[in-house]
């Protein structure tokens, strides 16, 4: 059905809107077009979508091939979908249009500021800082990341100093669930107080950690406020890639059930996931 719908929708377009529209439209419109679709395979569509088009825009070269227009279109095609995969390949693809937009002087605030969100979701602290200074940005400075790690799958912890831990992420023995939150999703919420005050949900409360995955805002809201609360399960950030990217998801809540650091299933929503976690009971 979803596939007779983009069909559908590609066949009302006047012809040639494709080849003639900027792809940071086209990914916005087969982006809208595609919602009914699970958030997964959008993203994969959307990824394809601009590889094609910078495959051919830049006639097998690198971005210093392209027009100044088609250069600010795929800074911000590419932008689009590296806030869905937040990864090291997206990145690089849009830290190397950046830096050809300041070589042509055609970079703006605007284009600073999305390339240092983006440097904060992959945790680019470091080279964050030194755009916000390059750039004269109006954002804080980022905190120092100590014993930072980010070939190994890890976790940022707070300290008293102000600065930030990595930490070494190590799955547990026997079953466990890790649980993709985010503070601001109410599903999740819920999904997070029913686990941690629900009688029925006692047994599984040790063998339960929630992880908000990379965000290209920082702080991100609401986690430190959670984490006073409920410090036995505070909500865990991901340090970087390394590790967390064959989990990633593009909704929440997800639950991935791990039997000794092998992912077994993994469950979306908290109606479905609830219900099959109950199932399992007798297994943790």
């Amino acid at each position: 059905m979803l596939a007779c719908r983009l069909l559908l929708w590609c066949m009302m377009l006047p012809t040639g809107a494709w080849a003639a529209s900027a792809i940071d439209a086209q990914l916005r419109e087969l982006d809208q077009a595609m919602l009914a679709s699970g958030a997964s395979d959008r993203v994969a569509r959307l990824a394809k979508a601009y590889a094609s088009w910078e495959s051919s825009a830049s006639r097998g070269g690198g971005c210093d091939k392209l027009s100044d227009p088609d250069l600010e279109a795929a800074f911000r095609a590419s932008f689009h979908v590296s806030m869905y995969v937040g990864d090291e390949e997206w990145l690089g693809k849009v830290r190397c249009i950046h830096a050809e937009l300041g070589r042509r002087g055609i970079a703006t605030e605007a284009t600073h500021r999305k390339m240092h969100s983006l440097l904060v979701q992959v945790r680019h602290f470091a080279e964050a800082n030194r755009l916000r200074e390059a750039a004269a940005l109006r954002v804080d400075e980022l905190p120092e990341i100590e014993r930072n790690a980010p070939d190994q799958q890890g976790t940022l912890h707070p300290l008293a100093s102000g600065k930030l831990e990595w930490r070494r992420w190590k799955y547990k023995e026997g079953l466990e669930v890790v649980v993709y939150v985010s503070p601001a999703c109410a599903p999740s919420r819920r999904a997070m107080q029913v686990i941690l005050n629900e009688p029925e949900w006692r047994w599984i409360r040790s063998s339960v950690r929630f992880v908000v995955r990379r965000s290209p805002a920082w702080p991100q809201l609401g986690v430190s406020e959670w984490n006073a609360r409920n410090p036995s399960h505070p909500m865990l950030l991901q340090a970087g890639t390394e590790g967390w990217k064959y989990l990633d998801v593009y909704e929440t809540p997800v639950f991935h059930v791990f039997s000794n650091g092998l992912c077994q299933r993994t469950l979306t929503g908290w109606a479905d996931a609830s219900a099959h976690l109950m199932r399992l009971k007798g297994d943790f």
